[in-house]
């Protein structure tokens, strides 16, 4: 992954040797943010103070901080959860020894998806350490926000390196995506539905249509026993195909297959019906985990289908488990 890539390149190349400019809020008004360090840790803005792509922060003891933010076009609509902490932790292997993912969590900031990270990991000169690591998207940028400390140090350091992390403020724009990006804590996951779509939340079913409802976009989570240990592979495909058709008496299964949705093994279908005379197409994509079983719908007239096709899997593939 280029974009990861590029910070962990960077982190490892940065010198901790800090300028003595101490302040307790700093404002990066070329980036748009501001954040909170506690007074008596050292700053240094990197490349320069006209340019402060990284902030670099340093406490009096051994904890290191540091904020990178990148500026791309190609950012705008993009989310944390569109994120990979596979990738991530590859890219730390090539950096440091003994690197292992402690802990991993999309979380929600400011109405926002964020990664959160946690790895052990050991350096050159021996020394055994924890790197935290913060993900997010606000519009064009993409912002790292990066702690690392001794472990034995990480209880005391801990609560200092929270606060400073969540005192992050993004000074710009609104994002597109903050109405639409929704995390479930009963069932355990998260989805962005599309953009400018009107989110409804009804019991276990939770979905978003377009302002005239005629375009809609539902999930639908049945936490079972019997899904215990189970997985789309046990399963035939045409065991789900025969249930639509029989829903759907005057329908027809235009396809049906086996897909991957972000590592989880899938069951798709796309099938079309009439519905007070109108052509509909809707998609289902069947899913299994934890004992849950997960049910995306997407449905849209027929006429309209090809508009919205790519925004129905741009969403679908947002679905973090």
């Amino acid at each position: 992954m280029k974009i990861i890539s590029s910070y962990l390149i960077f982190f490892v190349a940065f010198s901790v040797s800090i300028s003595a400019q101490t302040k307790s809020s700093f404002v990066n008004k070329k980036y748009e943010y501001k954040i909170d360090f506690p007074a008596k840790w050292d700053i240094e803005q990197l490349p320069s103070k006209e340019d402060p792509v990284t902030v670099v922060a340093k406490s009096p003891s051994t904890s290191s901080f540091l904020v990178n933010a990148r500026k791309d076009p190609s950012f705008k609509g993009k989310n944390a959860n569109q994120l990979s902490a596979n990738d991530i932790t590859a890219e730390l292997k090539t950096q440091f020894r003994k690197v292992v993912l402690l802990e991993s969590d999309y979380q929600t900031y400011e109405e926002m998806p964020l990664l959160y990270l946690k790895f052990s990991a050991e350096t050159d000169d021996d020394d055994k350490i924890f790197i935290l690591q913060y993900y997010m998207f606000r519009n064009d940028y993409l912002y790292l926000i990066q702690a690392m400390t001794l472990q034995s140090d990480f209880e005391n350091e801990e609560g200092v390196i929270n606060s400073a992390v969540y005192s992050f403020n993004y000074l710009g724009a609104s994002s597109e995506y903050t109405s639409n990006f929704y995390r479930s804590e009963q069932y355990e996951y998260s989805i962005n539905f599309p953009d400018g779509w009107k989110k409804t939340l009804n019991a276990g079913q939770v979905g978003a249509t377009t302002s005239g409802g005629a375009v809609s976009m539902f999930i639908d989570v049945t936490l079972d026993r019997e899904y215990a240990g189970m997985s789309m592979l046990d399963y035939p495909v045409e065991s789900f195909t025969e249930a639509i058709q029989k829903q759907y008496e005057d329908g027809k299964i235009i396809e049906s297959r086996r897909m991957p949705i972000n590592g989880i093994s899938s069951i798709f279908i796309k099938h079309k019906f009439k519905d007070k005379g109108t052509e509909v197409t809707m998609l289902h994509y069947f899913l299994i985990k934890d004992s849950k079983l997960f049910v995306i719908q997407c449905t849209s007239p027929s006429s309209q289908f090809s508009t919205y096709e790519g925004t129905f899997k741009t969403a679908v593939l947002s679905l973090r488990l």
